[in-house]
């Protein structure tokens, strides 16, 4: 978990006549959010979404399964996204609905340099079907 934005970077730049969309959640992100400062820094292109569910969506889900609904550790405290890829010089988009999304990806498309966008979802829209996924206690 969170080393696919940082992967995605050092995919843009190998295949520079690409563009590589980085596909994140909130909590992965914040792992190596940082490296927005080099992306800035090197002018690299890259696009990522960010899906903000305010959790670890994935942790919380297995942690519900196979403990009797008890979490603990999965909530987050999410910045302001689009401010905070603005404040490293980079451009920030939100998108609520998949028209805008649709949108924000073209937009980030056309720019030249890296863009983060922001899209809140709740973690019953982010529709993993856990029960079909995780069918039992058995941890692999």
């Amino acid at each position: 978990m969170g080393y696919g934005f940082a992967t995605a970077i050092g995919a843009q730049v190998a295949a520079s006549d690409r563009k590589v969309l980085s596909i994140n959640g909130d909590g992965g992100f914040m792992y190596t959010m940082p490296e927005l400062a080099s992306a800035v820094l090197h002018n690299i292109p890259i696009v990522a979404l960010v899906f903000c569910d305010k959790s670890f969506g994935n942790v919380e889900a297995i942690q519900k399964r196979w403990y009797d609904g008890k979490v603990i550790a999965t909530q987050l405290h999410n910045p302001d996204f689009v401010a905070m890829a603005e404040s490293f010089g980079a451009r920030g988009l939100k998108a609520d609905n998949p028209d805008k999304l649709r949108t924000a990806i073209n937009t980030a498309f056309q720019h030249d340099g890296p863009v983060i966008i922001e899209i809140p979802v709740t973690i019953e829209e982010m529709g993993w079907p856990w029960s079909l996924i995780i069918k039992d206690k058995v941890r692999a």
